[in-house]
């Protein structure tokens, strides 16, 4: 037939077979390792695909983990609208989808080298062990078919093969985890901007005190006509709320430090010729009030230029020779007599007019320096000082230039500006300017006067020291003796607590520095 000689090999071709028949019977004769040695070498594709892979996936999610990093606390915003570059890189859409896509390129270059190395233990167990038809269908489509995992006979024979193809079926639940760990949180956000913020040019304070309309030099009594209602309101409320007012202009959830310098009074131990003109004062005052020394608990009041000039002149005239000009100070700006007047000795001068700190100086803004209170510089005019006898223990407040240190921050609750009351101070030697005695003023108008203890009360004459917590410093006797101070029943608990144990001196020279920052609160100045 023909077909049977299709198949017979020619001359050539027989040659050619025979050589290769020779061939297969000399490789039969080597020996085992020679003959399997070129079939089961590793190729250098699948450990390159599965090293370059490994290398890439963790690249990827070290990527992940430095963004995720870098975003962590930063603000959220929403795109609406507006689809700039800026707005896209800052969204939140956008972030999550950064970050959704570095996790899914983790994700499946770890999936695909994960392959490759099963995929060559697969072979490894295929040669070494023995293994069911099943079992090796089982174990080359663990990789695509979870139901492989039900075969006995592959999670018996292979092991670390179950184990890496369960690893591959893991993998992908990277890219499923790791966005939701990118959460949104309400949280307070502090930042630091430059703006323009309210500030207080104390040098230049005239709206405070109307001193044109007023009658300091003309009028015997009158220490505080010039003193308009807002900072005679402005002085009784912090005075008696104990407390930095707020200012009614608020830059809402805002912080920020600011340093200025403003008045404030310095109170010391007063030198000896001050201590006698206090004492020839408070003299003065008990026999008006028909009174003893002792039952005076409190005096206050601002030195007029006839006592100063006194002063000046003592080495001349003692002052313990200068009784009738206290007596005339005392009827002109304390209080008046509680005796008729003609028991009263007749003095040869004229009543002193009652200046106030303010005095003679007038409007204007230039600096006066604190000469010491025996120069007549100036007229003799106060300097700034504020003269106090609190049961017999003596205060020299001399109003000083002070720089000012604080922190304001926005209180919610009010929707306002606060100064917090943890401000640093110190007091300077550089001079005052003349508007600081507006301040001044309208503090020694509100504790100016006197207090007589009396056995079922007291008895204020001008002053208003007793709204104050000044008041509280005063010390209570046990002994139930109105000549020997205030009786405890006449000094409330809760204002000896205000007090805080602090001196006078101390409380006065708070107030007076919680005034001067309380001014913020003022918009005519602002």
């Amino acid at each position: 037939m023909a077909s049977s000689y299709d198949v017979l090999p020619q001359d050539g071709e027989a040659t050619s077979f025979q050589e290769a028949i020779n061939k297969h019977r000399h490789q039969l004769d080597e020996p085992e390792a020679e003959k399997t040695s070129g079939i089961w070498r590793i190729h250098w594709r699948s450990p390159t695909s599965m090293v370059g892979l490994f290398i890439g996936a963790t690249g990827a999610a070290v990527a992940h983990h430095l963004y995720y990093d870098s975003i962590d606390g930063t603000e959220v915003v929403i795109v609406q609208e507006e689809w700039t570059l800026e707005a896209v890189r800052n969204s939140q859409e956008w972030k999550l989808r950064f970050g959704a896509g570095l996790a899914f390129l983790a994700k499946a270059m770890f999936a695909a080298s994960a392959i490759v190395a099963y995929e060559q233990r697969a072979w490894l167990t295929a040669r070494n062990k023995a293994v069911t038809v099943a079992g090796l269908d089982a174990m080359f489509s663990a990789a695509q078919s979870p139901l492989s995992f039900f075969s006995v006979d592959f999670l018996r024979k292979a092991k670390a093969g179950a184990i890496m193809a369960l690893l591959v079926w893991c993998i992908p639940l990277a890219a499923v985890i790791t966005p939701g760990t990118l959460v949104v949180i309400p949280t307070t956000v502090s930042t630091s901007k430059s703006f323009p913020v309210p500030v207080v040019n104390f040098s230049q304070v005239q709206p405070l005190y109307d001193f044109d309309s007023s009658v300091i030099g003309w009028d015997g009594q009158s220490t505080s006509n010039g003193i308009t209602p807002y900072l005679s309101r402005l002085v009784s409320t912090t005075a008696t709320s104990l407390q930095i007012l707020p200012m009614n202009i608020g830059l809402a959830n805002s912080t920020y430090n600011l340093t200025f310098h403003g008045p404030s009074f310095r109170c010391r131990e007063p030198s000896p010729i001050i201590s006698e003109a206090i004492y020839m004062t408070l003299n003065a005052t008990a026999f008006m009030c028909e009174g003893s020394l002792d039952s005076m608990a409190w005096l206050a009041f601002t030195p007029p230029t006839p006592i100063l000039s006194r002063i000046a002149y003592s080495k001349m005239t003692p002052l313990r020779e200068q009784w009738k000009a206290f007596l005339a100070f005392v009827f002109s700006c304390i209080t008046q007599p509680a005796m008729s007047l003609d028991g009263l000795p007749q003095w040869d001068t004229t009543l002193p007019l009652c200046e106030g700190i303010v005095g003679s100086y007038g409007n204007g803004t230039y600096r006066i320096p604190l000469q010491n209170v025996s120069s007549i510089v100036f007229g003799g005019y106060n300097h700034g000082r504020l003269w106090i006898s609190a049961q017999n223990i003596m205060y020299d407040c001399v109003l000083t230039d002070t720089e000012y240190s604080t922190r304001f921050f926005y209180s919610t609750s009010e929707q306002a500006q606060r100064i917090d009351p943890e401000y640093s101070f110190k007091w300077t030697e550089e001079d005052i300017h003349g508007s600081y005695f507006y301040l001044a003023d309208a503090l020694a108008t509100l504790l100016g006067g006197a207090v007589r203890v009396l056995e079922k009360g007291i008895m204020a004459y001008k002053t208003r020291v007793t709204d104050t917590a000044i008041f509280g410093a005063l010390k209570a006797e046990s002994t139930n003796n109105a000549s020997s101070g205030l009786l405890p029943k006449l000094l409330a608990q809760d204002l000896s607590a205000l007090a805080r144990n602090k001196t006078v001196g101390e409380l006065i020279e708070e107030l007076s520095r919680n005034i001067t920052l309380s001014v913020f609160n003022l918009d005519q100045i602002l």
